[in-house]
């Protein structure tokens, strides 16, 4: 186990450890980042616990997580019995919110949002059958946006409204999407060599990291607090070296040599004051139950 302070001269030693837990119509064009965008004008608590925990592990254990970092790519899930709900169709990803007290799902069908105010069942919210084969679906906090991918169109992004059943924005990028995190400031785009940053009151392109190290799982964290808005993702593909970056300030703070082996996984605490690390090579002195390592730097 290790703990460091990650301040913006760099990472140094530390005594504590980490305790974690608009227009009408469409129109679209594409900038010299290589990312194209369409607009369509449109009008913390435990959520499981005892039986209940069992009960949503059981319902969503066949399916790949789309929020967790180090879980299996959603792009390989596999088709599953249906989650309770009205859900019809197989489970392709799911996603809690940034404060888990909402549940997305995605289907063969499209997706589901779920409130988590109730241990003892799942309360569906919205449910949209517009975009089929969803594998990417993530909501904002307890509002109304979510953002979707879906296999049929795997490079484009689109915002939604559910609220109001309208569709906000939509941009397309050069490869596949593999991941997408956000917070109240911030929204990114993870492809294999790039990242997109764009800001959420507007959608607007703040800034493309390009040639990046090959990163075919889409592995990046995002700090929820939208104060600083902290970017975490891989600086090595073959070393756990890690790659922070302001997403206030759009610039790097420093890099971590955090493990001997590859990132297997990587996440903020809810106030985005430390980062927690796993690797993919067994160590005796720090095992997880992976077999990898786990660090705990602190911001």
């Amino acid at each position: 186990m290790g703990s460091w302070p990650i301040v913006a001269g760099g990472v140094g030693p530390a005594l504590s450890a980490a305790c974690f837990h608009g227009t009408s119509g469409r129109g679209e064009r594409r900038d010299e980042a290589g990312v194209g965008r369409g607009w369509r004008r449109g009008g913390a608590h435990d959520p499981a616990s005892g039986a209940a925990e069992d009960k949503l592990l059981r319902w969503l254990s066949p399916a790949q997580s789309c929020g967790f970092p180090g879980l299996a790519s959603p792009m390989e899930a596999e088709a599953a019995d249906a989650p309770p709900g009205g859900v019809e169709a197989a489970l392709s990803c799911f996603s809690f919110n940034q404060d888990c007290t909402s549940l997305a799902i995605g289907t063969k069908a499209g997706y589901k949002l779920f409130s988590l105010s109730s241990v003892e069942q799942l309360d569906q919210v919205h449910g949209s059958n517009e975009i089929p084969d969803v594998y990417i679906v993530e909501r904002l906090f307890s509002s109304s946006l979510v953002v979707v991918v879906s296999h049929t169109k795997p490079r484009q992004m689109n915002v939604y409204h559910f609220k109001k059943g309208t569709e906000i924005c939509n941009y397309s990028y050069s490869s596949n999407i593999l991941s997408i995190r956000l917070n109240r400031q911030r929204l990114l785009v993870c492809l294999e060599e790039s990242i997109y940053i764009h800001n959420i009151k507007d959608m607007k392109l703040l800034k493309t990291l390009l040639d990046i190290p090959a990163n075919p799982t889409g592995l990046c964290a995002l700090s929820i607090n939208h104060s600083n808005s902290y970017l975490a993702y891989p600086g090595s593909l073959t070393t756990g070296e890690i790659v922070l970056y302001d997403g206030n300030s759009l610039k790097t703070v420093c890099t971590i040599a955090a493990h001997e082996g590859t990132l297997a996984a990587i996440t903020f605490n809810s106030s985005g004051s430390k980062l927690a690390s796993a690797s993919e090579k067994v160590s005796p002195q720090h095992p997880l139950l992976s077999g990898g390592v786990l660090r705990c730097p602190e911001v």
